[in-house]
């Protein structure tokens, strides 16, 4: 994985993402309508939540993206 781009990339979007305004969303077969703040709609790279066990509370994006990195190579079987 390669943790620096994909902390650029999530940092570009969150950015763009900052200076948007929700008009409407269906995220989950749930409907709201806007305007409202797209801060729920943040680049946070969900995946990483189906691994819990190798986070620490508090843990930031990078740090959870690297020691999930970390964790794939480690696990990784040729």
């Amino acid at each position: 994985m390669d943790v620096p781009n994909m902390l650029a990339f999530a940092e570009e979007v969150n950015a763009l993402l900052g200076k948007s305004t929700l008009l409407l969303s269906s995220e989950g077969g749930d409907y709201s309508f806007g305007p409202a703040s797209a801060d729920q709609f943040f680049e946070r790279y969900s995946w990483l939540d189906n691994s819990p066990e190798l986070y620490e509370e508090g843990d930031d994006l990078k740090t959870r993206l690297v020691k999930y990195s970390e964790y794939a190579v480690s696990n990784h079987k040729s």
